[in-house]
C-alpha cells in the first residue's frame, strides 16, 4: 500500500534550517524522515556542496523566516510544480511520518486547491491582528493552490492571508485546541 501511495501522492518538502543547526538537527532530519519524501531540500543562509541546501538569505534572523519560506515556495514553483502534487514547508525541528501524511493527502480531492496548516494568533512580530496560518509550523500546499498563490500576488507579506483562494484545512491532533 505504501508504494501505491508514494506513486500517487508525490510530495516535495523544503526544510528551513541554519548553519548552526546543521550538525545538531539537519543531518538527523536528512537521515530520518526527510528521505521518505519524493524530493527535499534545506533552505539556509549558506550554500553547502556536501548537503542538499539552497541559500535563500544573507544572514540568519527571525526576521528572515518569511524570506526563507518565500524562497522555498518560489523554488518549488519554478523548478518542481509539475513534478509533485503537494509541497510542504517544514523546519529542522519537525518530525514527519511521511507515509501517514501521504495517506491523509490521498483523501483530498485533487481538483480542489488546499492549504493545510495550524492556526494561531499572530504575534506583534508580524504586526497583524488576523488569525492566519503559522509560518513556522508545517504547511502543505496542493499544486493547484501553489499555482493560484504564485499567480495572484506573491509579493504580499503572508502566504496565509485571506486573499489566497484555496480551501484551508487545519491540522491538529487531540492535544491541540
Amino acid at each position: 500500500m505504501a508504494d501505491k501511495l508514494a506513486a500517487k501522492v508525490r510530495i516535495y518538502c523544503f526544510i528551513l534550517t541554519m548553519p548552526a543547526s546543521r550538525e545538531k538537527k539537519a543531518v538527523h532530519v536528512k537521515a530520518t524522515w526527510a528521505r521518505h519524501f519524493d524530493k527535499f531540500a534545506f533552505i539556509s543562509s549558506e550554500d553547502d556542496p556536501d548537503f542538499p541546501v539552497l541559500k535563500a538569505v544573507q544572514n540568519e534572523s527571525r526576521k528572515h523566516l518569511w524570506l526563507k519560506t518565500r524562497f522555498g515556495f518560489i523554488n518549488a514553483y519554478r523548478n518542481h510544480l509539475n513534478d509533485f502534487e503537494f509541497f510542504m514547508k517544514a523546519d529542522d525541528d519537525t518530525y514527519v511520518i511521511v507515509e501517514n501524511l501521504r495517506l491523509l493527502l490521498s483523501t483530498k480531492d485533487p481538483n480542489v486547491p488546499i492549504l493545510m496548516g495550524r492556526r494561531f494568533k499572530v504575534s506583534s512580530l508580524f504586526s497583524c491582528k488576523n488569525v492566519i496560518f503559522h509560518i513556522p509550523i508545517r504547511v502543505i500546499l496542493h499544486r493547484k493552490c501553489a499555482s493560484i498563490f504564485f499567480v495572484t500576488d506573491f509579493n504580499k507579506s503572508s502566504l496565509y492571508g485571506s486573499y489566497v483562494a484555496c480551501r484551508r484545512t487545519l491540522i491538529k491532533d487531540r492535544t491541540l485546541e
